[in-house]
């Protein structure tokens, strides 16, 4: 929450992924941003595997784009960028470099805590 009271004034957009963990949509509108929503594609044939479409994604970004949303495993879902994932992601960003990157990584520091614990 705090990063959006910090970061996000009346109209900047926010780029979330769905599905979405509601939270991060309330929590972006609480503080006058504007949510825009893409869709990460389902598995398709016989994959289990969750794909992004780079070049539609390029497309949400505007000069209104504040803010970019990612986290691994993507709640809720559970999809793990790739390397490459994570290489398309920077190749974007690179054309925007005011847009602010939030990473919400707290299934990884749950792992990382239990791991501790066994």
């Amino acid at each position: 929450m705090d990063a959006f009271a910090s970061f996000i004034d009346e109209g900047d957009e926010t780029i979330l992924f769905e599905p979405v963990f509601e939270f991060y949509y309330q929590q972006n509108e609480l503080f006058g941003g504007k949510t825009r929503y893409f869709s990460i594609d389902p598995p398709k044939g016989n994959s289990d595997k969750w794909t992004i479409d780079f070049k539609a994604l390029r497309k949400c970004f505007t000069n209104k784009t504040k803010m970019i949303l990612l986290n691994t495993p993507h709640n809720p879902i559970g999809k793990m960028y790739t390397e490459q994932d994570i290489h398309e992601f920077i190749s974007i960003l690179k054309d925007f470099p005011n847009v602010l990157v939030l990473s919400d990584e707290v299934a990884c520091l749950l792992l990382i805590f239990i791991s501790l614990l066994c």
